[in-house]
């Protein structure tokens, strides 16, 4: 009996957090732990929480900034296999535990893919912008689906 109520629990624990992608794809974890902090340049400053991306491959790399963004969200893909495109959709996220109504004010958009894209042919170093301005204020996480298969994701702030 305990066995089985440890394994419905567990079961109840991912469900919840871990959204279906509407449009077909994976499950996609909308809760986020840290948000690493970046200049207009993509420069580092600093770490808000413990950021849980996965960012770097051995040929895939991805880089958002500036991280808090208002209106506009950048983002580089550099990658040293040609050929390669990417699928980026930006989604809703949550990031428990931050006081203020920042985190909370996305809340009951959890999971929603509110930007998509996709990148035509990736070589080298590729930049790209994404219109944020009408978005709630809040946190995001950004998924890069390679077409290669893999996954790569950022998280990224909006503030006004």
């Amino acid at each position: 009996m305990k066995k089985m109520l440890a394994a419905l629990s567990l079961g109840l624990l991912l469900m919840t957090g871990c959204k279906k992608n509407d449009n077909g794809g994976g499950l996609y974890d909308t809760v986020i732990t840290g948000v690493s902090l970046r200049t207009m340049d993509a420069a580092p400053a600093g770490t808000m929480g413990t950021p849980n991306t996965q960012t770097n491959g051995q040929n895939f790399s991805v880089v958002a900034y500036p991280i808090p963004s208002a209106y506009v969200q950048n983002f580089y893909i550099k990658t040293t296999t040609t050929g390669l495109s990417a699928n980026c959709k930006l989604v809703s996220a949550i990031f428990p535990g931050v006081s203020g109504t920042i985190a909370v004010e996305n809340e009951n958009m959890q999971g929603v893919i509110v930007r998509q894209m996709q990148t035509g042919p990736l070589n080298g170093n590729n930049h790209f912008a994404m219109d944020v301005s009408d978005l709630p204020q809040g946190f995001y996480r950004l998924y890069f689906e390679v077409s290669n298969g893999e996954l790569y994701w950022e998280n990224v702030w909006i503030t006004r």
